[in-house]
């Protein structure tokens, strides 16, 4: 083998060697960032799941809370809310929202929006009611707070899955059936007394 063929297999070997080096070092970058990617993602799945289940055991506190203090009035014979508003900030959570979804991202991050619109229509049913029980007021409240709370739990369980998490009911109840049913149960009762006007209006005439 002359001088001329052996530089020429050096220049290959060498070039080889280059390409499967690069590709080595590209591999090696890319599963390690995949790692640190599903890492970041299962921490930010438990961090915002835990979150929106305290949230949704919030938002069962309201629809529970019927406005007496321990079956009590107040002083005025009226109603009064017992339970605060829970709150959800995504934000506060120091995360790296990229690992996630952008379409799961965009809605737990809108979820405050819903919060901050299901408060405006409560404070609206607010102004139309009337001591001493608010009913319209207690009605509204529960009704949007079944609505966030199924769509927290919903969204909890969403995270855990792309994070193969195992799912959980919160304190061994289901709390998606719990909110459902609520929502339904408030529903039938609008539906029922509108039927009712409707009879009245009918008869009047």
């Amino acid at each position: 083998m002359d001088e001329t063929t052996v530089g020429i297999i050096g220049a290959v070997l060498g070039f080889v060697g280059v390409i499967v080096g690069s590709l080595l070092s590209f591999l090696t970058d890319y599963f390690r960032h995949h790692i640190a990617t599903k890492k970041e993602a299962a921490y930010l799945a438990i961090q915002l799941s835990n979150r929106l289940e305290r949230f949704a055991i919030g938002c069962a506190d309201i629809i529970r809370d019927d406005g007496l203090s321990y079956g009590q009035r107040d002083e005025r014979g009226c109603k009064v809310t017992q339970v605060s508003v829970p709150t959800f900030d995504p934000h506060s959570v120091d995360v790296n929202w990229r690992s996630i979804p952008a379409a799961l991202m965009d809605e737990v991050i809108y979820l405050p929006m819903e919060v901050e619109t299901a408060n405006s229509q409560i404070a609206g049913a607010g102004e139309h009611t009337f001591p001493p029980d608010f009913e319209e007021f207690y009605e509204g409240r529960q009704y949007q707070y079944s609505i966030l709370g199924e769509k927290a739990v919903r969204l909890a369980a969403r995270f855990r899955v792309y994070a193969g998490l195992v799912s959980r009911h919160l304190n061994q109840w289901n709390s998606e059936k719990y909110f459902s049913d609520e929502k339904l149960k408030i529903e039938h009762i609008r539906e029922t007394r509108a039927a009712t006007y409707q009879n009245l209006d009918a008869v009047d005439l």
